[in-house]
């Protein structure tokens, strides 16, 4: 097993405030994570992070190893500046949809993106092959269950400690992977 060097090794991320908002006439108060205060600007910071260093820890990545994903955005971007800090190259599949921000963000931070026709199942094949044809790591946001992991261990202990009461009474989020639904779900569970 193969160490993090020290100087890119950041075990956890700063946590993301949880702000109070009181709608006017009501009693209730809803919490917001700002999670686009993230690094890259989204939730996708924290999936990114455990992935490739539970990865990493395993020997299943080194220091100049390739990872590639097959996403829309947010998960890429997150992924190829993951892969800047650790010293690690990255290529992003995305749809021939998504928007030229994207890639350029994902360039930005030093990956590399190939735009695939169609849909995200066909991204998602294309991936598959490119990453075995390379010889490189896929992280399979989709199916990989370190996704929900990253939420469970972190989102839901940051908001559990956030919280006055720690009392959750519903949950509003974005479904993508439903990685973070999934996680939240486990961690409150747990608590």
């Amino acid at each position: 097993m193969s160490e993090l060097p020290q100087y890119r090794y950041l075990h956890r991320m700063a946590p993301t405030p949880l702000v109070p908002i009181q709608m006017e006439g009501s009693s209730f108060t809803i919490w917001c994570k700002l999670e686009y205060l993230n690094p890259s600007g989204s939730t996708k910071d924290r999936i990114a992070r455990h992935i490739l260093e539970k990865a990493w820890r395993q020997g299943e990545i080194k220091l100049g190893d390739t990872v590639v994903e097959a996403s829309s955005g947010s998960t890429s971007i997150a992924l190829a500046m993951t892969c800047a800090q650790m010293g690690l190259k990255f290529l992003a599949l995305i749809p021939d949809t998504a928007t030229n921000e994207r890639a350029l963000m994902i360039k930005a931070y030093g990956g590399e993106v190939m735009k695939i026709l169609g849909g995200m199942p066909e991204v998602i094949k294309r991936a598959e092959v490119v990453a075995e044809q390379k010889g490189a790591f896929l992280a399979r946001q989709f199916e990989n269950e370190d996704n929900a992991e990253a939420h469970q261990l972190f989102s839901a202990h940051e908001i559990m400690t956030q919280l006055p009461d720690a009392n959750i009474d519903a949950v509003v989020s974005g479904i993508g992977t439903g990685g973070t639904l999934v996680g939240l779900h486990r961690g409150f569970s747990l608590a």
